[in-house]
């Protein structure tokens, strides 16, 4: 999950720590999400960074809202399996 986004700014992930510490809903926004070859992979970073953490399950996060111009079929159906919110906008 740390290696997120192929290019990204510098203290992006400190950024989202501290908006998700103050309460606020973090979206992960972007053109053509959900392409490539791990969708679950990618949904599980995203989760993880923008997610909440499940009782009682170590290491795994569900919810977070994903939005889109287009989301590729198969992560938007893995993304609602996994407690996201997929929007296509």
């Amino acid at each position: 999950a740390n290696a997120m986004l192929k290019v990204r700014q510098a203290g992006s992930l400190e950024k989202i720590k501290e908006l998700k510490k103050s309460g606020r809903e973090v979206v992960y926004v972007g053109d053509v999400v959900g392409t490539g070859s791990s969708r679950k992979s990618a949904i599980n970073s995203i989760q993880w960074h923008l997610g909440k953490e499940i009782e009682g399950v170590p290491n795994k996060h569900s919810g977070g809202i994903v939005m889109g111009s287009t989301i590729a079929p198969i992560f938007f159906n893995t993304a609602q399996d996994s407690g996201a919110l997929p929007i296509i906008c």
